[in-house]
């Protein structure tokens, strides 16, 4: 038998009595328990001990009152936490990449003077909770409050998918597994988590999903269905599958091209600030692609995206500025953005850089620091860099001179179709330089570097095939096809 009495107690069978949870009372873990527990108990000792001649009665009012005082304290971190899951879910909805995400939430906890410390144990302690697993993962991708853990984000992530059927870290899981962030890297579980967070409807899984389609990722290739799911994706309101769709209309993939099309869906990926929309946007302004060519607003949206560290919009920035397109020339900030783009590891930034260095473009002449550079981008297979290298060994510019290593790097630039390195392979066969004299190859090459375009290998078949006469004949024929 129990008895409930008027002050919320319940007297059991056996005499025990157990307090009974108030309708609004909040459940407390067993950390919070011992912690308030070991409080007052120092409290109390202290208070004794400074105060003597405090009852029993003033010591347990001031044990009372620190109580109340760590609850409130304890609800300004639920309430920060959850502000910041608000944050987090909402820019999953709006946002693409999660660095957008993280600015906001770092921002929000330092004009706020959220404790980051506090906020990751606050969201670990609810960590089984829909919503806060993910947002645990995301604390632990980003070291919110603890160090960095990409395995532990794997774990929380795939907790959160798997039992809580939640879309976002099903599509997270099989980003870790298509980056091996983690994880080991595979393909197969890839595609699986990427097609279970879109079988769910979320758009930035359909997103992935068309991405794996489109380039047989962990499943078998399939242009129409990657065009499908970027589709659903974009009319989703994903950025990312918006960006993606426009390429698919630009460059015909499982669609009719259409231009406009492609356009339209750029811009709606740059209006929710995709910085690959951005770029694309910007793209098709310079080269007139579905839109009226205009270098003042392809400008604008470079430099939108080179703000967001789009690399690629970061080199079209520094050649519009080079070039005075659709800006004021100013060689100063070309070699700049050059630079930002070059220091975050882009290989045409790289060379654009070395390009500079060696012919004092917005910065002082500087053959060794050119030279780097260009070893840099050409070590990463930027062609074009390539060649330059290869100039550097034959001739021994801030190098010491190797013809050997000469004809290694013009014949790599060769090989990716560059016409200088197809010219300077064809010179090297000419005149036995860093490899045996070989006439017949060296015909073929020039040959074929004319045909690329390249107006110095006209000089080399000229030597072969006599005089000026076939100079001018062959400048006219190339003059007369390519205007």
């Amino acid at each position: 038998m129990v008895i409930f009495t008027q002050f919320g107690k319940r007297i059991s069978s056996n005499g025990k009595i157990a307090n009974l949870l108030q309708p609004m009372a909040r459940r407390q873990t067993i950390e919070e328990v011992k912690l308030k527990t070991q409080t007052v108990s120092k409290l109390r000792m202290n208070s004794q001990e400074k105060f003597p001649e405090m009852t029993i009665q003033e010591v347990e009012m001031e044990e009372f009152e620190h109580v109340l005082d760590v609850k409130t304290q304890d609800q300004i971190v639920t309430e920060a936490v959850d502000d910041l899951l608000n944050i987090f879910n909402a820019g999953n909805k709006h946002y693409d990449d999660d660095e957008t995400i993280i600015k906001e939430i770092k921002a929000r906890i330092n004009s706020q003077h959220y404790k980051a410390e506090q906020i990751f144990e606050k969201t670990y302690s609810k960590r089984f909770r829909p919503g806060y697993t993910s947002f645990l993962a995301f604390l632990y991708c980003w070291g919110v409050g603890t160090e960095i853990n990409k395995r532990e984000m794997f774990f929380w992530y795939h907790i959160a998918a798997d039992a809580q059927q939640d879309s976002l870290a099903a599509n997270q899981v099989g980003w870790c597994y298509h980056d091996a962030m983690g994880t080991e890297q595979d393909y197969e579980l890839a595609f699986y988590w990427f097609k279970k967070s879109a079988d769910a409807g979320y758009a930035g899984g359909l997103g992935w999903l068309g991405y794996c389609y489109e380039n047989g990722i962990g499943t078998k290739k399939d242009e129409t269905k990657a065009f499908q799911s970027y589709l659903k994706s974009a009319e989703g309101g994903d950025s990312g599958g918006a960006c993606n769709l426009g390429t698919c209309y630009r460059d015909q993939v499982g669609i009719k091209q259409d231009y406009v099309k492609a356009f339209y869906w750029y811009m709606q990926s740059a209006e929710h600030e995709n910085e690959y929309g951005m770029f694309n946007v910007g793209y098709s302004y310079l080269k007139g692609i579905g839109v009226p060519k205009d270098d003042q607003k392809a400008f604008e949206w470079f430099h939108k995206a080179a703000l967001k560290r789009n690399a690629e919009s970061q080199i079209q920035l520094g050649r519009l500025y080079q070039s005075g397109k659709g800006v004021e020339k100013d060689e100063a900030k070309a070699f700049y953005w050059y630079e930002i783009s070059a220091n975050q590891g882009n290989h045409d930034g790289e060379s654009n850089l070395g390009f500079c260095l060696r012919n004092g473009i917005g910065c002082k002449i500087n053959t060794q620091l050119s030279f780097d550079w260009y070893k840099k981008a050409a070590d990463g297979g930027n062609y074009y860099a390539q060649n330059e290298v290869g100039y550097c060994y034959q001739y021994g510019v801030a190098i010491s001179r190797n013809p050997l290593l000469g004809f290694y790097w013009y014949k790599k630039s060769a090989n990716g179709g560059n016409s200088s390195g197809l010219y300077n392979v064809a010179y090297c066969h000419h005149h036995g330089c860093g490899t045996q004299a070989d006439l017949h190859e060296a015909v073929k090459l020039y040959r074929k570097a004319e045909k690329l375009g390249n107006l110095s290998a006209l000089d080399g078949l000229n030597a072969f095939f006599g005089g000026e006469h076939y100079r001018v004949q062959y400048y006219g024929a190339y003059y007369l096809l390519r205007f």
